[in-house]
């Protein structure tokens, strides 16, 4: 089995991506929740008269995969290239681990940090659209199930594309 120091090299070396992509994941879609529908019960407190549709949340309406599929991707980018660049990779190819142990390490955090911050957000999410009763326009589960598949494909892929070729 791999040893922790290879886990922590790893994760010292992009420890802020790795927060960045946890903050960002965590609490983006909770928060767009939480202002859509503070915006509608505004609506309905300034306008009493008003009789509004009910509020449904459209979830994948925000650009939050876009923007989550670039935090991957850079964190996928600075473990292979700039580690190459820097002259990092001929270190930890050096030690006595195998590749394939090395790159699965970088993949099983890059994969912890991306579980993570999904069920922080469906936590978070679910709590909310419960707590408030607000209609959802499709099932939570499955959009989170989307979601994280979606995030776990683009860092595979683009972090496979990256060992194999080096750049």
């Amino acid at each position: 089995m791999v040893g922790g120091g290879l886990f922590e090299k790893e994760f010292k070396q992009v420890r802020s991506l790795f927060f960045l992509l946890v903050i960002f994941n965590s609490f983006a879609v909770p928060f767009s929740v939480w202002s859509q529908y503070s915006g509608h019960m505004e609506l309905v407190k300034k306008y009493p008269d008003y009789t509004p549709e009910p509020f449904v949340f459209q979830f994948g309406a925000d650009p939050l995969l876009f923007i989550s599929s670039l935090f991957v991707f850079f964190i996928a980018i600075t473990q292979i290239e700039t580690q190459r660049a820097k002259g990092i990779m001929d270190f930890t190819l050096s030690l006595p681990y195998k590749r394939s142990k090395i790159f699965f390490v970088k993949w099983v955090l890059a994969f912890g940090m991306i579980v993570l911050s999904t069920l922080i957000s469906l936590i978070l999410t679910g709590s909310y659209i419960e707590w408030h009763d607000i209609a959802v326009s499709q099932p939570l589960f499955s959009y989170y199930f989307l979601y994280f598949s979606s995030l776990v494909m683009f860092y595979t892929l683009t972090l496979s594309a990256g060992a194999l070729t080096g750049t």
